[in-house]
This record gives structure tokens, sequence and C-alpha cells, in this order.
């Protein structure tokens, strides 16, 4: 039992030791710790911080686009056809076409427009020409309006078969007439022996071929045995009046070989006499020649207008 005693004790003490010597060990190796003592009389001394300095922003400047250049395209003008040697000996197959064909249209309108140039001692007067007309098989109608010296001169017209009818500007009655009617083309203008085929007979060569499909043909040389007062008017007076330095030219459709234009030059030798007739003012009748330059285009063939013969008063 002491035995036992003794060595409890003996461990005792030797446990008691170590703990002993790891306390001294562990004080040794930490650091001592100072406490700062805060005095409140003291005058804290303050920092200066470091001023920040703005971070500059790169500046994107986007790069300009090229602007493109617009590409200019330019617009294809019609090209005339150029006219061959073999070609030109098919004009007169042409015309015979046109004869024929025109020969059998029934109905059309036209309209007209232009000048003549009065000879007035060698002052040259402008009376403007205007007409628009309708032909339907053995009839025909017709507006003329012209001026003259600040005059505005209107007349209509209607031919049924050969017999011609005007109409008086003051009743507005129609009455029978002969005379020449200004701006009426006639039911057989374009028959086998009227002006229109005389026309179409003359020596043409064809100027120019339209992108439409239309020819043009012109008189190569000057007419001087021709009327052409046909082209302003109807009734018998209309081939008493004197022409001469004819140039016409016609405008064919190809196609159905009908006429869509003619332009005509002439001079109307007895031109005091024509306006006079015409415009019913007998004071002109003493003026020289008339140089008249009209053109007159053709459309709306074979179709319905049912014209009406006027009641004659």
């Amino acid at each position: 039992m002491k035995v036992f005693f003794v060595i409890l004790l003996v461990v005792s003490f030797s446990v008691g030791a170590a703990c002993d010597r790891n306390k001294e060990d562990k004080s040794e190796e930490l650091s001592p710790i100072y406490l700062q003592t805060w005095d409140p009389t003291s005058t804290v001394t303050p920092v200066s911080s470091p001023t920040p300095r703005p971070i500059p922003t790169s500046t994107f400047t986007p790069t300009p686009s090229p602007i493109p250049t617009p590409t200019f395209t330019p617009t294809a003008s019609p090209i005339p056809v150029a006219i061959t040697p073999e070609f030109a000996l098919d004009v007169a197959d042409v015309l015979a076409s046109t004869i024929e064909s025109m020969s059998n249209v029934t109905t059309y309108k036209y309209f007209l427009e232009g000048e003549a140039q009065l000879d007035a001692g060698g002052i040259k007067i402008t009376v403007p020409l205007a007409a628009e007309g309708i032909v339907e098989n053995d009839n025909a109608t017709a507006s003329f309006s012209t001026g003259l010296m600040g005059l505005s001169f209107l007349f209509e017209s209607f031919q049924n078969d050969d017999r011609i009818f005007s109409k008086d500007p003051a009743s507005e009655y129609w009455v029978e007439n002969s005379n020449f009617a200004v701006g009426l083309i006639s039911p057989m203008f374009w028959q086998e022996r009227g002006e229109g085929s005389q026309i179409l007979s003359l020596p043409y060569e064809i100027k120019e071929l339209s992108p439409v499909g239309e020819v043009e043909l012109f008189v190569s040389q000057q007419v001087s045995d021709l009327t052409t007062v046909g082209l302003l008017g109807a009734g018998e007076d209309a081939h008493f009046y004197e022409v001469a330095d004819v140039n016409i030219s016609i405008m064919v459709d190809e196609t159905h070989h009908r006429i869509g234009q003619i332009y005509a030059q002439f001079t109307i030798i007895e031109g005091g006499l024509f306006a006079s007739d015409t415009l019913g003012l007998p004071g002109l009748s003493g003026l020289g020649e008339a140089e008249v330059a009209v053109t007159v285009s053709f459309s709306e063939y074979n179709l319905i207008f049912d014209l009406v013969v006027p009641e004659v008063s």
C-alpha cells in the first residue's frame, strides 16, 4: 500500500513538472504586447490623403464610312432603225398597202393644228388654225376655231354624202351651204379619187423607223401639181385654190398600214381670197399669199360614233 502511494506521488509530481515546463516555453515564445496610452491633450496630425486623379476615359471616334458615289445610269434614247437599201425598195409596197387600208376605213377622229401667215404688203399676219372632227361612213362633222387681230372665230360644219351644212353663228341654225367648209375633212378624202389617196401616191422616201412600229415617209421633192387644201376643209371651192411649194411627211402604222399623222407645208397663192372665204371677211381678199403649216393627227379608227345629220331650218 505504501509502495502504491509512493508511485502515485511520483507520477503526480512528474506531470506537474511537465506542465510548468510547457507554460514557461510558451511564455518565452509570445512577443510582448505594448498598449498605447491616449493623451487627451494631444492633437491628431491629419494625414493627407492622395488626391485622386481622374482616369481618362478613352473617347471612341468612329471612322467615317466612305459615302458611295451614285452611279449615273443614262436613259436609253430610242435609236432610229437604220434603213437598208433592200427596205427602200419596199416603199411602194408600204404605200400601196396604206392606200388600200385607208380606203377601207369607215370611221376615225382627226385633230388639226397649225398656222397660216398672210402677206399684207410685206407684213406677215399670223392666223392660228385648229380643228377637230369625226368621219363616219358618209357623214363627217367638224369644229374649226381661229383668230385674227384679237377677234375669235368658231365654225361648225357637217357633211352628209355631197351635202354640206354650216351652223350660223348668230342664229345657231343649220343651213345648207355648198361653199368651202373650213376644218371639215370629207368622207371621200381617203377614197380612190380623194385627195388623201393622191397624197399617198407621191414619190416618198423613208426617213425613219420608230421603235413603236411607225414608218415616217417624206416627199423627196417639192410637189407643184397637188392641192392639199382638202386637209383644211371640204366643199366645191376646195379645188379652186392654187397651191405651191408643197412639202409633206406622213407617219404610217407599219402593222395596220394606217395613217397616224400628216405634216404639210404649202403656200396658197390666193391667200387673201382663202382667208376671206374662210372667215367671211371680204376685206381680206386683197391680201397676198398665205404660207400654211399644219399637222393633222388621225386616231380611233373603225369606232362607232353615231353621227346624226342636223335638221335644216
